[in-house]
């Protein structure tokens, strides 16, 4: 790759940070990347350059005459880590100052304290600067920023033996030690965590999977986590979690969940008031799965009334109290809530697609038929559908097609679904679905909806598996 195109590269990335992401990305750089002289280091240089929006020539003219090809290169390539590093800094930046949770304030605010140090240090006010690095300090350990922690100890270890000043209460090598074992943990579990997470978008693990992640929960239950760290343990909570939740196991996947939420509370270090309510949104969820729907709907009537969410996440809640409504039996509830979902403006084009499947759902349970071929024939299909909204949706269609007696649509739609089948790769579970479905329409839903015995996943309204098992 040229060089060009390695400045363009990174000038495409930071024209996409906001104005937030810009303010915390120049204070990490000063701090991390400027050295303690009179002059900025290349990547404040290159950092202001690109903040007035100057082009490839410019910057070439302004910062690297004389320099050669593989030294531009590997400052662009370095610079463009110092973003990465700072995008990825456990902190909302994309969120307005007055909407800024306590913690990510004075994560800023240790930034800023490090900042102070080197310039009172730079102005030989040695006295001020120990003031100052000790407050970092201070603030650090509370935030479990480790990193920081350890830059702060080693300045204070440094001025304590080359400007012979005694620092009383300070045991560099002990904080050291302390935090660098903390920092270990802490890594680890990350790591653990991370590579857990790729399993996140599959449904049923095969064994092979399931195995490894059994590897997983092993390595990080032998972390032990001492000097304690909150984000170690929330590490490894999630982790677990993830493990409950694919082996199907949802009663400790609620403990864990509680846990989690207790553990995220209670320590200043991680208390983010937008991770508690993705917990709670998630206890929700949880409490569905184990087909515990009073507690899901009480969870989610608490969420919806004390308000701050997203657009996203309000849908998601309200397909979620409707699901509970279909669960206890109150369909009427149901269908009342789905109308009046359907008028809201906010609601997520995500889940437009789906309310009308669920209402769909619930027309034919309760046996209005013809509003549900309404509903249903009206549908459009969902781009991305790992879920089978769409492939389900074309099911109840044929089947009220076929419970209001309906066979001429009905051999036609049958001909459609199967020329929507051709070519799809699908799961084992849904081709035995659309086989029994082709051969037995009218014994899909039960008379009375009482009758299902339904088991609920973490994406579908009803889990048709124990009504098709009658029909093997």
């Amino acid at each position: 790759m040229k060089n060009r195109d390695r400045f363009e590269r990174v000038q495409a990335l930071f024209n996409k940070l906001t104005e937030a992401d810009l303010f915390a990305s120049r204070i990490y750089l000063s701090v991390f990347y400027e050295k303690f002289t009179s002059n900025q280091s290349i990547y404040l240089d290159l950092f202001d350059g690109l903040r007035k929006g100057i082009g490839f020539k410019e910057m070439l003219n302004s910062n690297f005459k004389g320099v050669s090809e593989d030294a531009i290169r590997k400052s662009l390539e370095r610079f463009e880590d110092k973003l990465n590093e700072v995008i990825t800094l456990p902190i909302n930046v994309q969120r307005k100052g007055s909407q800024l949770d306590s913690v990510d304030r004075d994560f800023l605010r240790c930034l800023n304290l490090i900042q102070a140090f080197k310039v009172r240090y730079q102005l030989g006010d040695v006295n001020g600067s120990i003031r100052v690095l000790r407050q970092a300090l201070k603030l650090a350990k509370k935030l479990e920023m480790f990193d920081f922690a350890l830059y702060c100890v080693g300045q204070l270890a440094a001025i304590s033996k080359y400007r012979m000043v005694s620092l009383k209460s300070l045991n560099p090598s002990r904080d050291a030690a302390d935090l660098e074992l903390q920092r270990l943990n802490y890594s680890k579990s990350s790591w653990i965590r991370m590579n857990s997470f790729k399993f996140y978008l599959i449904d049923s693990p095969n064994s092979k999977q399931l195995e490894e992640l059994e590897g997983f929960i092993s390595e990080i239950n032998n972390i032990r986590n001492s000097p304690y760290s909150a984000s170690t343990e929330r590490n490894v909570l999630y982790a677990k979690l993830l493990y409950y939740d694919k082996k199907g196991d949802y009663n400790k996947c609620l403990k864990v969940c509680l846990k989690l939420k207790s553990t995220i509370e209670s320590n200043y270090a991680i208390r983010k008031q937008r991770e508690i309510q993705t917990i709670e949104i998630n206890l929700a969820l949880f409490y569905v799965l184990d087909k515990k729907f009073n507690q899901s709907n009480s969870i989610v009537t608490n969420l919806l009334d004390s308000g701050g969410l997203s657009d996203i996440n309000r849908s998601y809640l309200h397909i979620t109290k409707i699901r509970n409504l279909i669960y206890l039996g109150d369909l009427q509830g149901a269908i009342n809530g789905l109308l009046e979902l359907r008028s809201i403006e906010w609601v997520s084009p995500v889940y437009r697609v789906q309310i009308g499947a669920i209402l769909g759902y619930c027309y034919t349970v309760v046996g209005h038929y013809k509003e549900a071929i309404k509903e249903l024939g009206n549908l459009g299909d969902l781009k991305k559908d790992k879920a089978g909204w769409n492939l389900y949706s074309r099911i109840l269609l044929l089947l009220n097609f076929k419970l209001a007696d309906n066979y001429d649509s009905l051999i036609n739609e049958i001909e459609n679904f199967r020329r929507y089948l051709h070519g799809k790769e699908l799961t084992y579970r849904i081709k035995r679905h659309c086989q029994i479905a082709l051969s037995g329409f009218e014994k899909l839903i039960p008379s009375d909806p009482n009758e299902a015995d339904w088991n609920p996943t973490s994406s579908e309204v009803g889990d048709f598996d124990e009504i098709f098992e009658n029909f093997l």
